[in-house]
């Protein structure tokens, strides 16, 4: 009963996502940084609802800054092995069994879309991978971006420049990546009249959201 309970009020969550659009990726970001000790600059954050499936994706971009974190020592040993390298941390966190493919990520940078292909892609655990990830687990992986290809296109890329704003899409939904040389001024969702009820409801529903995706990573 608990868990259809929870189950239900994650559900909620998504069908309120389309009012409030990119505030409420901002405001997981910024929970996701307080929460991990990890500079802002580092993370985006994805929701992703469409018949089959429905989850956060966040995406945390691995350099020396992350080692230095409150990700919990066993994750840190798990992407040790991209610490040199143009790589991102990838997580999945759905609100009911869903349906995930890494392969459908795509990362668009100047007019060009690059995509993960074979060894790219690069497991933490089991369920990163094409298939369905059961309600309460979270999927994690890790993208190899030096490794992305290009898709057909007339240009002739030299690939994605990680120092340089890009976008990240899945299944027609698309978040930014930017690396800054100052931090991020935060986007607060603000209360307004008519509206408050919902947002505060909201806030609320996407703490629930977040707990599980936490409880992984610290």
């Amino acid at each position: 009963m608990k868990r259809a309970i929870v189950g239900a009020i994650l559900l909620s969550v998504f069908l309120v996502l389309p009012v409030f659009g990119e505030g409420i990726e901002e405001l997981a970001r910024q929970r996701i940084a307080a929460e991990t000790g990890l500079d802002e600059e580092l993370i985006a954050t994805l929701f992703v609802s469409e018949e089959t499936a429905q989850f956060i994706l966040t995406f945390i971009y691995i350099d020396e800054r992350v080692f230095s974190s409150r990700l919990k020592p066993e994750l840190l040993e798990a992407i040790m092995p991209y610490r040199n390298r143009e790589a991102m941390l990838v997580l999945v966190t759905p609100t009911r069994e869903s349906y995930f493919n890494p392969f459908l990520l795509t990362f668009t940078q100047d007019w060009v879309s690059y995509r993960p292909v074979g060894g790219a892609v690069r497991r933490i655990n089991e369920s990163f991978a094409m298939g369905t990830i059961p309600q309460g687990e979270v999927a994690a992986g890790v993208i190899l971006l030096e490794e992305l290809e290009p898709e057909l296109t007339p240009l002739e890329p030299e690939g994605l420049d990680v120092h340089k704003p890009f976008t990240i899409s899945y299944s027609g939904y698309t978040t930014s990546f930017a690396l800054r040389a100052e931090p991020a001024v935060g986007v607060g969702i603000g209360l307004e009249l008519g509206d408050g009820l919902l947002q505060l409801l909201l806030f609320g529903l996407l703490q629930i959201l977040l707990l599980l995706l936490l409880g992984f990573l610290v």
